[in-house]
């Protein structure tokens, strides 16, 4: 019962306890959830029924888990809220808030700053300004109104009109009219995300970027910085001075300058009025590549002046383009360009007219010098002439070059009897006077024991090397187009089909490979084993059907014109209408002949070669040379089979019939005005809170471009635009070595006197050497002195332009050295700026492992005080519970002891009783007994 009364004693106390402190709490106010940890002085104040406590600092408050500090502080107790002013300052974990005035919400947990000037920071150093910032110490988010600007340690600017930030994911909320500035990049946008960890942008509707005078547009978007990767998507809108591009979505890879364009991609050219269709384009910007993919074409506008556009299709199931600089071309793309320009160009039954007439000009002459009777006279005297070392006149040698007399020679170009084509005459030399001059130089070297061989190939190399070496590389730019698979080309009256295609601008030819075939217009098919097509000012000039050509017009039902040949020259005028055939090499024909508006004849011919007129796309004459069969035929008296040639294959149903058979991707009108529109980025808020920053950028664009500027343009070609090097080269080399012989001509005097010194020193190296100078001005004088007045003005003319054609190229060698240069210091001031960038990355990684390092040592720390404090808890509990064993077992051996004491007397009273029981039996006993005895 003590116990018991114990137990109910302590119970009812603590109940009080508790009862009473609670009733203390209810009536304190409710300020002990702010801590006010420092201060210099408190002053109680009361005005009205308001209570305020002065605090005169620097003074330092403490609530939720946040500390307050500024110069002066009145806490009023009743409205609980703490108004404070000068330097203030909010720290919560690595979050840092100042202005000069603040009011603490201590219900609401927010934080008012009103400030000239509130700076957010956190522990990147991203830094945000404003004038108007709420801040909820509990959630731990900021939101400014009124305007603010945002700037991390690398130079990104952000602005908005609002916005906010949450610490604990570290993320900034731009909205309304919202600017961007990041890695040369401009961009405006409704709203912005930006998680500072990440290093991520996520972009709103309506955005816009810039970069220099590239702008793209989209409704959605974001910006990976580590990966310097742009994503933009829903309606894509790109545009830049010259080209203009549409997409679903869009991937621009800022460090390499590469993008990727997907979902009915569009790229046009405005200049060239050329557009790029497709699901899927590719550009890598460090090799001038373009591949396109998903149903790609190319849609070009044609057309000469005077005459309605044409709008041509070309699809393929892939479309590559890349862009060389000339100098990085093989010299065996030249060659091979040259010699398919030579082949496509040779005009075969000209050349072979001119040779047949030549040769019955020549027969004809000497025909009738046979038949004159003084005929032999003259060819005695002639010989006699020829005797004495002076030169015959007559006709010109082999070649058609002009004779004495300037007649043509029977030498020139023409199919031989296999029908080949002889290669075209190479240009003549400008200095073609200059040939006698030389040959005399030649023969009086000779004379003197030199091998002129020798020293001339010697000077050759020599002066090419030099010549080479002091030529800057040809930067021109041209482009090298590839179609695979499926490819088709589509134009009201031209169109295409075939495997793949090829097409450069070294030779502007379009190559059709794997069963070619090219319809013009609707009724004319052409096929071969491959195809070149010439085009001449935005218009098919003439197609070389090479090996295995037919030809098929359709002139009526089951009535074909056809043309069969080793190789095919097709010639069309400005409209794209057939004027010329050339059919070259066993050439089969078969023509329908009318007669009253009706085919009545079949004419089948073979021939070496054939020539056909068109008038209007109607035939009009037909010449055959070396023709050995030309028959005519009733049609109605002929099989079908018997008018169709072998190999012949009527095919309209593979032809492109518009442009959905070339692509099902349809092309979008342009849109530059209305985005030209669109304002820009102003940054006005960075303005007034990073003053002058925005300034610097511009400047530093400015210059950017001011030395873009007076650096070398790169040269640009068109497609059209043919090279062949080869011979410019030779030219140029030939041009240099007049010049240094000019150069040395005004030495005439000595250069004469030391003539004979050749003979002498002709086993020596270096009077060869010597020797070379000297044939060179000796064939410079030689040469001057052979040349008419006129000729001479000429010499010196050429003689000023190459002295300054030499020197552009030295300013041109010095504004590429000074470009190199500016290009080493940009590419230096970016390896340092990565080093620096690395090095800041270490340091910060360096950082926050000292910080988890600490942390860690922390956790042990506190760990082991808990271990500590567990340990004692721990030992104070046991002690407790052995002193209460102690107790329980003291009782229960009291409680036992009493119990036994209660069973021994209950016993022995037990005992008793049985004793008096028993006790009382035996007197009853004894006195029966005696009862008996009685009786």
């Amino acid at each position: 019962m003590r116990n018991l009364r114990r137990s109910i004693i302590v119970l009812v106390a603590l109940l009080s306890t508790i009862t009473l402190s609670a009733q203390k709490k209810a009536t304190e106010p409710v300020d002990s959830l702010v801590r006010l940890l420092s201060a210099q002085s408190i002053e109680q104040m009361e005005i009205g029924s308001q209570k305020f406590r002065k605090v005169i600092g620097p003074a330092r408050f403490f609530h939720n888990n946040t500390y307050l500090i500024c110069d002066t502080a009145l806490w009023n107790l009743n409205r609980e809220t703490i108004e404070a002013s000068g330097k203030v300052k909010i720290l919560q974990n690595e979050t840092v808030l100042t202005s000069d005035k603040l009011t603490y919400l201590i219900p609401q947990n927010l934080a008012q700053f009103r400030g000239t000037v509130v700076q957010l920071e956190d522990k990147d150093r991203n830094t945000l300004r404003t004038k108007h910032l709420d801040y909820n110490t509990k959630d731990s988010v900021a939101v400014f109104k009124g305007g603010g600007a945002f700037k991390d340690k690398d130079g990104q600017v952000i602005e908005s009109t609002n916005g906010s930030y949450d610490s604990k994911i570290k993320t900034f909320v731009f909205t309304d009219n919202v600017n961007m500035f990041t890695d040369s990049i401009f961009v405006k946008t409704s709203r912005l995300d930006y998680n500072t960890n990440k290093s991520f942008a996520t972009f709103g509707n309506k955005t816009d970027a810039w970069r220099d005078d590239n702008m793209l547009s989209s409704d959605a978007g974001w910006y990976d910085r580590k990966k310097e990767l742009f994503l933009f998507n829903r309606n894509v809108h790109g545009m830049t001075v010259d080209r203009e591009g549409w997409c679903d979505s869009l991937f621009y890879y800022r460090n390499t300058n590469n993008v990727e364009m997907l979902g009915h991609a569009q790229l046009t050219d405005t200049v060239r009025n050329v557009t790029g269709l497709a699901g899927r384009i590719v550009y890598t910007d460090s090799i001038s590549l373009v591949r396109m993919m998903r149903d790609p074409a190319i849609v070009g506008i044609t057309g000469n002046k005077g005459q309605p556009n044409d709008t041509v299709y070309v699809g393929a199931d892939t479309l590559v383009y890349r862009a060389f600089y000339k100098f990085q071309i093989a010299e065996n793309e030249f060659t091979d360009a040259e010699k398919r320009l030579t082949d496509i160009n040779a005009d075969a039954i000209s050349a072979y007219r001119r040779k047949a007439a030549e040769e019955a000009a020549k027969a004809a002459e000497e025909a009738a010098m046979k038949n004159d009777p003084n005929y032999a006279a003259q060819q005695k005297a002639k010989g006699a002439q020829g005797k004495d070392g002076s030169k015959p006149g007559g006709p010109g040698g082999v070649g058609g070059g002009p004779g004495k007399s300037g007649g043509p020679g029977p030498g020139g170009p023409g199919p031989d009897n296999k029908g080949k084509k002889d290669e075209p005459k190479a240009p003549e030399s400008e200095h073609a006077p200059d040939a006698a001059p030389l040959d005399s130089l030649s023969a009086s070297l000779d004379s003197l024991g030199v091998n002129v061989d020798s020293l001339s190939a010697v000077s050759d190399s020599l002066a090419r090397a030099d010549s080479l070496a002091k030529l800057p590389k040809d930067s021109t730019q041209l482009g090298f187009m590839r179609a695979i698979k499926r490819v088709r080309l589509y134009r009201p009256d031209l169109q295409m089909a075939c495997d793949s295609m090829l097409y450069n601008d070294v030779d502007s030819l379009v190559r059709l490979y794997k069963d070619p075939i090219v319809w013009n217009e609707g009724y004319r098919q052409y096929v071969a084993d491959s195809i070149y097509v010439a085009f001449k000012n935005n218009s098919a000039d003439r197609a070389y059907l090479m090996s295995e050509a037919f030809v098929t017009v359709e002139e009526a039902k089951d009535c074909y014109d056809q043309i069969r040949s080793t190789e095919m020259l097709a010639y069309f005028d400005t409209s794209g209408t057939l004027r010329r055939f050339d059919a070259l090499g066993d050439v089969n024909t078969v023509f329908y002949i009318k007669e009253d508006s009706t085919f009545a004849t079949v004419n089948k011919a073979q021939g070496k070669m054939m020539y056909a007129v068109f008038k209007d796309g109607d035939l009009q004459t037909v010449s055959y040379f070396d023709q050995n069969k030309n028959d005519a035929y009733p049609l109605a008296q002929m099989r079908k089979d018997d008018r169709l040639l072998k190999g012949f294959n009527w095919r309209p149903d593979e032809k492109p019939n518009g442009p959905k058979d070339v692509t099902k991707h349809k092309q979008r009108s342009t849109q530059r005005k209305v985005y030209a529109k669109r304002p820009k980025s102003q940054f006005k808020q960075t303005n007034t809170y990073f003053p002058g920053y925005m300034d610097g950028i511009y400047k530093q664009i400015a210059d950017r471009e001011k030395r873009k500027a007076t650096r070398p343009k790169k040269k640009t070609t068109a497609p059209t635009t043919t090279v062949v090097d080869s011979v410019a080269m030779k030219d140029s080399l030939a041009k240099l070595e007049v010049i240094e012989a000019r150069k040395d001509s005004i030495m005439v005097a000595d250069s004469l006197a030391r003539v004979d010194s050749l003979a002498a020193a002709k086993d020596s190296l270096q009077a060869v050497a010597d020797s070379i100078s000297r044939a060179d001005s000796l064939a410079a004088i030689k040469k001057y002195e052979a040349m008419s007045p006129k000729e001479k003005a000429k010499a010196d003319k050429e003689v000023k332009k190459q002295q300054k054609a030499a020197e552009r190229a030295k300013k041109d060698a010095a504004r590429e050295a000074e470009w190199a240069r500016l290009d080493s210091l940009d590419a230096a001031k970016a390896q340092a700026k990565l080093e620096k960038k690395k090095a800041k990355e270490r340091a910060r990684k360096l950082k926050a492992l000292k910080r988890a390092q600490r942390q860690a040592e922390k956790d042990a720390a506190r760990l082991e005080k808990y271990k500590r404090y567990y340990e004692k808890q721990k030992a104070i509990e046991d002690e407790k519970a052995a002193a209460q064993a102690a107790k329980d077992a003291e009782k229960a051996a009291a409680e036992a002891a009493a119990q036994a004491a209660k069973d021994a007397a209950a016993a022995a009273a037990n005992a008793a009783k049985d004793a008096a029981a028993s006790s009382a039996g035996t007197s009853g006993a004894t006195d029966t007994a005696a009862e008996s005895a009685s009786d």
